[in-house]
């Protein structure tokens, strides 16, 4: 037996969904700011989260939505909300590249953890980019596959993205001999 909220209460149910799921992404951006892994903590990782869920967030939904063929404006609507959370996301990579450039221990500096930082980050953003291009294309030639394609290729950038992250992890004080 399926149930289903009566139709007056449904736009109020996607609301508080809609919020609950932005609660819990801050919820877990704020678990990783802690004062002794300073490559974590700092205001780029609850922004990385959020840009993350906006981008691949409205990717998913253009493909939801053409695979249902409805919402062709809210679908050239959420392409723009994913070119700005791609340039916003791009922006505040470079400023948090600028932020790890100083961050260091007496060893080594933050950067030093994933030698190449800078490769992948291009890679992530190239996915990225290709990712959009092909959800531009979907919206002329309405094709789900070449939206969910897209949606893809975005969503294995930010993942790289997250690799990146977690391979900058690094605690304060000296490094433990041997270990």
């Amino acid at each position: 037996m399926e149930h289903k909220l009566p139709t007056a209460w449904q736009p109020l149910g996607r609301v508080v969904v809609a919020i609950s799921g932005l609660i819990f992404i801050g919820a877990m951006a704020k678990l990783y700011l802690i004062p002794t892994v300073p490559t974590w903590n700092s205001v780029y990782t609850p922004v990385s989260f959020f840009l993350t869920v906006i981008l691949a967030g409205s990717a998913l939904a253009v493909g939801l939505l053409q695979a249902v063929r409805c919402g062709e404006y809210l679908q050239k609507t959420l392409v723009g909300i994913a070119i700005v959370g791609a340039i916003a996301t791009a922006i505040s990579t470079y400023l948090n590249y600028q932020y790890l450039l100083g961050v260091k221990t007496a060893i080594f500096t933050a950067l030093d953890l994933v030698p190449d930082y800078l490769t992948i980050t291009f890679i992530h953003f190239g996915l990225i980019i290709v990712g959009i291009v092909l959800l531009l294309v979907a919206l002329k030639k309405r094709t789900t596959l070449i939206s969910f394609s897209g949606f893809a290729l975005i969503l294995i950038g930010e993942l790289l993205g997250r690799t990146l992250f977690y391979g900058l992890h690094m605690t304060v004080g000296l490094k433990a001999l041997g270990g």
